[in-house]
């Protein structure tokens, strides 16, 4: 009996090991997104202090969004309103909080040192649970024309529910009102953000493998050696096999993708035309449906980017040279 549990723990482990071994690899890499907002961004912004009915959140949350603002590096951040293009003020507007604290019990078994059978018994669950909501309403100002260029508003939401064994543990492992509240404006000044300046985003694409050249090239993609990875699978980009063909020009148009940042059309379009091969190749495929989908996704937010705003200059990508 007990060779016969072990052989199928065994056998489950085997299938667990084979099952993660060939979960498919990911690749991530930074775009800049446009803003929510349609128009021209400001080339520089001054952010007054937001007013709060909670103490001096509104100026915490000011700097928040400075400070998000500064870090992308589109739009420049000045101190004086007679040197900026636009203006962002707003108000900060915090709700109550909302604990609840309660318990759960339920039948379980306890096993207890030196007794062989187990013991049924009542066990108790205890929580603690907080909710607060925060708003920000917010307008971008043209200094010179008075012209509101963004009017919105964003609301935050924490509500989550903490549990220990006892009501002290479940009241101790949440975090406190003010470290939820300096939280939350922190993902509030990220959401403002998004709205009024192009920003970075992380995309993630999946890399396809079929044979041990492929492997290979996807173990040095994640590990950021693209050289080594391409090389790999360029020996397959007109292979026999439709399938090794499709999947060598798929992950090349996906290193390809990942380079396009900026202004770098080239390597984009280079990318939208790997993926094509990998459709006709191996047409009806979802991953390079969807592909091709992204590639034209890209195009269009540089589009409205260049609109926008003046981005970076062009990126220079490597030149890949496999040596024989």
């Amino acid at each position: 009996m007990k060779k016969t549990r072990l052989l199928r723990v065994l056998f489950c482990l085997s299938i667990l090991s084979l099952f993660y071994g060939c979960a498919p690899q990911t690749i991530k890499f930074p775009v800049t997104a446009p803003a929510a907002y349609q128009g021209k961004v400001p080339a520089s912004l001054k952010v007054q202090n937001f007013n709060s009915n909670k103490r001096n959140l509104g100026s915490i949350f000011s700097n928040e969004i400075a400070a998000e603002v500064t870090q992308e590096g589109i739009i420049k951040v000045v101190d004086k309103d007679t040197s900026a293009e636009a203006i962002l003020k707003g108000r900060l507007i915090v709700g109550e909080f909302n604990v609840n604290s309660w318990s759960e019990s339920f039948e379980c078994i306890e096993y207890q040192a030196g007794k062989k059978k187990p013991v049924e018994k009542t066990c108790t669950t205890y929580f603690h649970s907080k909710k607060v909501d925060i708003k920000a309403q917010f307008d971008v100002i043209d200094r010179k024309s008075k012209v509101v260029l963004v009017s919105d508003t964003e609301l935050e939401r924490f509500n989550q529910k903490f549990s220990g064994d006892s009501a002290e543990s479940a009241l101790t492992s949440a975090p406190t009102n003010d470290q939820i509240l300096n939280d939350t404006v922190i993902k509030l000044a990220k959401s403002v953000l998004q709205k009024i300046s192009p920003h970075k985003i992380t995309v993630e694409r999946k890399l396809e493998g079929g044979n041990e050249n492929l492997e290979l090239g996807i173990k040095y993609a994640v590990n950021n050696q693209l050289q080594r990875a391409i090389c790999f699978w360029i020996e397959h980009q007109d292979d026999n096999d439709s399938k090794i063909k499709a999947a060598a020009n798929y992950n090349l148009g996906v290193i390809m993708e990942s380079e396009s940042e900026g202004k770098n059309e080239a390597r984009l379009n280079m990318a939208h035309k790997y993926y094509e091969i990998a459709d006709r190749t191996a047409p009806g495929k979802d991953l390079y449906i969807k592909a091709l989908s992204n590639t034209q996704q890209l195009k269009e937010q540089k589009r409205k980017l260049n609109n926008q705003s003046q981005l970076p200059t062009d990126v220079t990508s490597p030149a890949y040279v496999c040596k024989k």
